[in-house]
């Protein structure tokens, strides 16, 4: 079996979808003082960076940025950390950002880990939804949805190459 690989976002149509997501997310939280961006590392972490200039960009209230750090294999293997004091996210809106949403096992212990913190609301914004849930999250904020079959990997990346590619 041989290996395709197809891009779906070029890095043009990624920087798109990052501006959009931007948007709905100020047009969501126009009452909140200050939004904070929990962003799953490191691809996460990265797109919740260029969300965070988006929205500097729109509005003049703080955009706070924040690491969680995860093992997206294995949650339960390792501490769930940020590198925040949790007395920032108090009655807090945050939006965790991550690259793509695939079964929704790791915002679901990203989310479990969030609610410690009794935030105000939390939102869900992935630059790519696939179809898979085995645990029914659904993203508050998506970029591109994509229906792919099982075996197959969504790839999002970050280098000089930025842009979503599709694994077959």
């Amino acid at each position: 079996m041989s290996k395709e690989l197809k891009q779906i976002l070029s890095r043009e149509a990624l920087l798109q979808k990052v501006k959009r997501i931007a948007f709905e997310v100020l047009e969501n939280n126009l009452d909140e003082q200050e939004i904070i961006l929990v962003g799953v590392y490191d691809k996460g972490y990265y797109l919740a960076g260029l969300i965070q200039v988006e929205l500097q960009l729109i509005c003049d209230k703080p955009i706070k940025l924040i690491e969680l750090t995860i093992n997206k294999n294995d949650p339960t293997s390792e501490v769930i950390k940020i590198d925040s004091k949790g007395s920032d996210l108090f009655n807090k809106a945050l939006i965790l950002v991550d690259d793509v949403l695939n079964s929704g096992k790791t915002t679901s212990y990203a989310l479990s880990f969030l609610l410690q913190f009794q935030a105000k609301k939390i939102e869900i914004a992935a630059l790519v939804n696939r179809s898979h849930k085995a645990f029914p999250i659904m993203p508050t904020y998506k970029g591109y949805e994509i229906a792919t079959m099982i075996h197959e990997f969504i790839e999002v990346k970050v280098t000089r190459d930025l842009g979503v590619y599709l694994h077959s």
